[in-house]
């Protein structure tokens, strides 16, 4: 019985594994906090600092998926506007 109590601690006492060691965050990569997940995940931006980091974060998943293309949405969104503007004085 004795040989079985330092099996069962080996078993409970394990070495951080040197992948999963803490070490410095990449300057490189932003930080995003966990308040700004939430607000993303609940749509909630009542609070300033979230909506403006989940902007921020939003811009850079764009930006990486459209390879740094530009994107004109403002632009369309104010001709739509025009148009639709356009439309009703007639």
């Amino acid at each position: 019985e004795q040989s079985e109590q330092p099996r069962a601690l080996a078993a409970v006492v394990r070495l951080p594994h040197p992948r999963f060691e803490a070490r410095e965050p990449d300057p490189r990569v932003r930080l995003v906090r966990g308040a700004t997940l939430i607000a993303l995940a609940t749509e909630d931006f009542s609070d300033p600092d979230s909506a403006t980091e989940a902007k921020r974060l939003m811009r850079e998943v764009l930006d990486h998926y459209l390879d740094s293309r530009h994107i004109f949405s403002r632009r369309v969104v104010r001709d739509m506007q025009a148009i639709d503007g356009e439309g009703q004085d007639s």
